[in-house]
């Protein structure tokens, strides 16, 4: 059975020549000057764990502080002979709508498997939106 060991959000989630993820600049704040806010990219980042080639029928979801589902996203994934996987999601021009803790769920084969959230906030000097670890 799959199972999630880690999740994050980062800057940028890849795989290298070999295969390797690259998670690059986690995070778990956004500050903002106004709302709504519009984040110019970011990604999810989860390491699958299970027997070797599990396959997985994985949906990420994007809740706002409401509960409301903002995204919905859905994909799979197949572990590796040593019974690892990668899920590597990107968001691009992500709508942040107003302040509050935004929940990032990920589903295995539809039940919730883990979750991270990313609070997100006005800066209080007014400056451009920045990410903060």
């Amino acid at each position: 059975m799959t199972k999630v060991a880690f999740v994050t959000m980062c800057d940028y989630a890849f795989p290298d020549h070999t295969g390797k993820a690259c998670v690059i600049g986690m995070f778990e704040e956004i500050h903002t000057s106004a709302f709504p806010a519009r984040h110019a990219a970011m990604s999810l980042y989860a390491r699958l764990t299970g027997e070797p080639g599990d396959h997985a029928q994985i949906t990420v979801e994007a809740g706002r502080p409401n509960g409301d589902i903002l995204k919905k996203m859905e994909t799979s994934v197949t572990l590796n002979r040593a019974g690892f996987g990668n899920l590597m999601v990107r968001l691009e021009e992500f709508l942040f709508v107003e302040a509050g803790r935004y929940v990032f769920k990920v589903l295995l084969d539809g039940k919730t498997a883990a979750s991270v959230s990313l609070r997100v906030s006005l800066r209080a000097d007014g400056g451009p939106t920045e990410t903060v670890h």
